[in-house]
């Protein structure tokens, strides 16, 4: 047993120890990287028997800081104030000390220096598996971390604490609306003794040279103007509530404004529909206008921090990217290595590009990776068959992690047991008390797999924006409604990365059955109704007042009913897979006379089904495809195992399609 200890007494006594120069490997977490770090970092680099400092960023995401946001921080830090014998990247490996076991195995004449801190027992734990296995070729180095605050070592728990605070009073100081009250005045102090307290724990250097808000951006924590925290309420939504009868107008007066709106709840059913106007104090004689021309219609104004929108994920999913770019170009590496890079690399990943961009970032950190890799005989581990699907969920819950800035990562359980998504009725479940988040996987597809992950996580980032209610994930929520399109965004944007998660699905393409619904995705039922009546569709309205008109009517309602605006759309995008029409018949007979004559008239040759709402799940299978403008529709058909998409538009049905590679 090697006497650490002893070891690490020797190596600090320079007079008696000899040390050669060498690389030196500073593997960590670095979650975020503090002052501390990067002054044993320069520490290590002004050491003249070290020829180079490359620092290894472990994967595991600590409270929401991820891997690509610590090597972020770093960069920035390096941009700021260059070193040049250092070089930051990301481990290979989940852990950084694979790859330093890797790196030796790899060249086995290497001889390098691995730095830990001497007051941290875990970082020291590195050195003797690492020592066991290749003897003197590893040198350690003990390297004292110096920074400290509020009389204790500055360190990663620490800096972890400060920035959740930070983020806490963000939201604290956002929910008082009156600007002038005591308890705005503590929460913006609180803020303000919260922001100064973290910068203290990041390099002088770097915040001194006005970097230390492009760390909070990295971080996700929203940077205030203090000085103007008084006079603007840049977090202030209006939120309006309009009768169904004013929304076209209400909408053409906002286009002439120039004022962008949402809806943040379908327009089916109810009395009105709820409105949201983000951030429309940017501009406050807008502002004004707005609200006399809202109040001339009495329409009812609330001006909230409506944290349960379908706005708040919007700007930062779509923009975000992960850094995933190879520092070297196909002309900087030597072709016959990154030929037979492409060609291992393949082996985990059907995608060409792909391929080419992993084994592109290998040879930028070692322009012989692959030939060394055949030449100590670690090939054929690399070509063992492995787990695609468990790698792609590894990855894509780091990524989803980092998307949404969570503050922490529930623990995740997955479950082969389908029967316990029919005694769920879900297929993912996430609860709020324990923090803990279950997904079944069963036979499923990879994408399908990962939109219920990203479902499940995005009501986790829902928990800390505030506390999550019992109806919140009733089937049709605001809450679940707002899941699910952001679902579908990460989904999207994570395929840009990983795009294998769409080749199951491309495979299978052939195989997916598409069953489509008629009123409301095609059809243009509420219009129809509106001109038969005058009046909006609502489900508030009695049964019998509501279906008396459309009765006597008869089958001529259903025959002459438009189609939707952009009906049309839809079905000439499904129409090549051969969909059938799944749809329900009101009680009257001639509701089913009148769709049969519809669907002749403008669809002939296509095959119409007709089953009550409640009994359409009845076709699900785990490769058919319902789309339905009904929450509770889908829901079913998910829960008896089949694909759903809730109808909300062509455009986004027709993207989840593609999802499902179609």
């Amino acid at each position: 047993m090697i006497d650490l200890n002893t070891i690490l007494n020797e190596l600090n006594e320079e007079d008696t120890q000899q040390t050669p120069p060498a690389i030196c490997y500073y593997p960590g977490g670095f979650k975020p990287p503090h002052e501390g770090h990067f002054e044993v970092l320069k520490d290590l680099a002004s050491r003249p028997y070290v020829t180079k400092v490359i620092v290894l960023i472990g994967h595991k995401t600590r409270d929401g800081i991820t891997k690509e946001q610590s090597k972020r921080i770093w960069d920035l830090y390096l941009a700021t104030a260059p070193i040049a014998k250092a070089t930051v990247r990301i481990s290979t490996d989940a852990s950084p000390i694979k790859d330093i076991f890797s790196a030796f195995d790899d060249d086995l004449e290497l001889k390098a220096y691995v730095a830990g801190a001497k007051n941290e027992v875990e970082e020291m734990d590195y050195f003797t598996p690492l020592q066991k296995a290749f003897s003197t070729r590893v040198m350690p180095l003990s390297v004292e971390e110096k920074v400290v605050t509020n009389n204790k070592r500055l360190s990663g728990t620490q800096v972890r604490d400060l920035v959740t605070q930070l983020k806490q009073a963000v939201l604290q100081l956002r929910s008082v609306p009156d600007k002038n009250s005591t308890d705005y005045s503590k929460a913006r102090n609180n803020y303000l003794n919260l922001y100064k307290e973290l910068e203290g724990c990041f390099p002088e250097t770097v915040v001194q040279k006005g970097q230390y808000d492009d760390i909070l951006k990295i971080l996700g924590i929203p940077v205030l103007n203090v000085d103007q925290l008084q006079e603007n309420q840049e977090d202030g939504n209006l939120i309006i509530r309009i009768p169904y009868a004013l929304t076209t107008k209400i909408e053409n007066y906002l286009n002439t404004m120039l004022v962008p709106f949402e809806y943040s709840q379908q327009a089916f059913g109810g009395k009105e529909r709820r409105m949201l106007i983000p951030n429309l104090s940017d501009n406050n004689e807008q502002r004004e206008k707005v609200l006399k021309y809202l109040s001339k219609h009495n329409i009812p104004v609330n001006v909230e921090e409506d944290l349960f929108t379908i706005n708040w994920w919007k700007e930062s999913l779509t923009e975000f990217k992960l850094d995933v770019e190879p520092t070297v170009g196909e002309d900087d590496v030597d072709p016959k290595e990154l030929e037979l890079g492409i060609k291992t690399e393949k082996e985990h990943t059907s995608d060409y590009e792909t391929a080419k961009r992993i084994a592109l970032n290998h040879l930028g950190e070692n322009p012989k990776y692959y030939s060394t890799l055949n030449k100590v005989g670690l090939e054929e581990t690399l070509t063992e068959p492995q787990d695609k699907t468990d790698n792609i969920i590894a990855d894509f819950i780091d990524f989803t992690a980092q998307a949404l800035n969570l503050q922490k990562v529930p623990k995740i359980t997955f479950s082969d047991d389908e029967k316990l998504a029919k005694q769920m009725h879900a297929l993912g479940a996430y609860q709020p008390k324990t923090d803990e988040l279950l997904v079944v996987k069963g036979s499923r597809l990879t994408a399908d797999i990962l939109r219920t992950l990203a479902h499940e996580l995005v009501h986790r980032k829902q928990a800390e924006m505030r506390p999550l209610k019992p109806e919140d994930g009733k089937t049709g929520s605001e809450v679940e409604n707002e899941a699910n399109a952001a679902a579908g965004v990460l989904l999207r944007q994570f395929g840009k990365y990983r795009p294998e998660i769409f080749e199951e699905a491309d495979a299978m393409k052939g195989d997916y059955k598409i069953y489509c619904d008629m009123d409301g995705v095609l059809v243009d039922f509420d219009k129809g109704y509106r001109d038969l009546t005058g009046k909006e569709a609502s489900f508030d309205t009695p049964k019998e007042e509501f279906w008396e008109p459309i009765s006597k009517a008869g089958a001529a309602f259903w025959i002459k009913l438009k189609w939707m605006p952009d009906g049309k759309q839809l079905w000439d995008y499904i129409k090549p897979y051969n969909p059938d029409l799944l749809s329900a018949p009101s009680r009257e007979e001639s509701s089913k006379i009148g769709k049969f004559t519809w669907v002749k008239r403008n669809l002939p040759g296509t095959k119409l089904i007709l089953r009550s709402a409640e009994r359409k799940q009845e076709f699900a299978t785990p490769n058919s495809i319902l789309i339905d403008d009904r929450a509770d529709n889908i829901q079913r058909w998910k829960d008896a195992g089949g694909i759903g998409i809730v109808h909300t538009s062509a455009s986004d049905t027709i993207q989840q399609l593609k999802d499902l590679g179609l």
